[in-house]
């Protein structure tokens, strides 16, 4: 097959991360794989035989949104029509609409791919998904729940494949009385929906009773005007240490207590996977689509998971976790079955799958 691929690059996040590991298993199943980016920002490996295309526009800030859209659909179609491209990928509505509209009186057919939870989608944004998702004719989610956002879509036409558990370092668990008396919280980016503001709100409820703890955040964002407020108004500025980004966060963060993720929504988070597959213990919010009960369980097998928005609860958890090392030690013993449930060979198996399957598809 030829398969091309369309994203803005391939920076940090955790559709990034998802979109590298894609394009290494197709590419290794004897495909001749195109990536197509905006942005020649490549953090993770790609391939050598992967054909890099990088979409160059002078001076595009002078053309409006929807020219741009335009020029770059005219762009991946001359590639697709060229390369005679069997499948185009794009992952989110805008990269999807692409794909779409590129694929357009071309046999090239689009496979539209969403790893974030729909109903979250900003503005035009959601119009778009809900647009293109139900014409294309293959579409990927991490979650049912995500899926089942699109009510006009073909299931049949839909593959469910969540992320895969994948991580740079080989980390061995560490005791619960051997952790650094760390509290952590980490995202790619420090946006709304990542829920920061309600994870400084619960520490604040417990910083008095354990003054040896500092919360340790990992993210890259304007840190002032997000959350300086909160900060200040619960005198917290020498308790908050903020990290910004890491090229491994694992490797500094596994000996910590506790791991905390606030989200208001998530698809299937890449951080909390790793945290669990390292036996981190942790405390995640039960968010839309479904991303950390799926990786925690309805019944806290994995780690402890707390109503969204609420940080009392988020307060409440994190004492257990600190307060009954024996349990710390049982959650990271069961935390760390995420390892063989998510294999990335299992998963790199649902990706081969599917393109398959779409091939197959009149």
């Amino acid at each position: 097959m030829n398969i091309l691929v369309i994203t803005k690059a391939l920076d940090i996040g955790g559709a990034q991360k998802m979109i590298s590991f894609m394009v290494n298993s197709i590419s290794l199943d004897k495909n001749d794989v195109y990536l197509a980016i905006e942005e020649n920002k490549i953090l993770y490996h790609i391939p050598e035989s992967v054909n890099k295309i990088i979409i160059t526009i002078k001076d595009w800030k002078i053309f409006n949104r929807f020219r741009r859209l335009l020029l770059i659909v005219k762009i991946i179609h001359n590639h697709l029509k060229k390369k005679n491209i069997d499948i185009v990928v794009g992952f989110g509505p805008y990269y999807a609409l692409i794909a779409f509209l590129s694929s357009r009186c071309l046999k090239t057919k689009v496979l539209a791919a969403e790893r974030r939870s729909p109903s979250y989608l900003h503005g035009y944004l959601k119009v778009i998904s809900k647009f293109v998702f139900p014409r294309c004719d293959m579409a990927v989610f991490q979650l049912e729940k995500a899926r089942d956002f699109y009510n006009k879509i073909d299931i049949n036409h839909t593959c469910i494949i969540p992320n895969p558990y994948i991580t740079q370092t080989s980390i061995i668990s560490v005791s619960a009385a051997k952790r650094k008396k760390i509290v952590v919280m980490a995202a790619a980016r420090l946006e709304y929906e990542k829920g920061f503001d309600l994870g400084l709100k619960a520490f604040s409820i417990i910083k008095d009773k354990y003054p040896e703890y500092n919360l340790h955040i990992f993210g890259d964002g304007e840190i002032e005007d997000l959350y300086s407020k909160i900060i200040n108004d619960n005198n917290l500025t020498n308790r908050v240490i903020f990290r910004g980004i890491s090229k491994d966060i694992i490797a500094e963060i596994y000996d910590a207590k506790v791991f905390v993720l606030p989200s208001r929504s998530e698809g299937i988070p890449n951080i909390l996977m790793e945290a669990l597959g390292v036996g981190l213990p942790s405390v995640a919010t039960d968010c839309e689509p479904g991303g950390p009960r799926l990786l925690i369980g309805s019944n806290n097998e994995r780690g402890i998971l707390v109503p969204k928005e609420d940080y009392l609860e988020i307060a409440k958890a994190i004492q257990i976790i600190l307060d009954d090392n024996k349990y710390a030690d049982e959650l990271s013993q069961r935390a760390q079955s995420v390892r063989e449930i998510f294999s990335s060979n299992l998963i790199k198996d649902k990706w081969i799958g599917c393109f398959e399957e779409l091939m197959k598809n009149d």
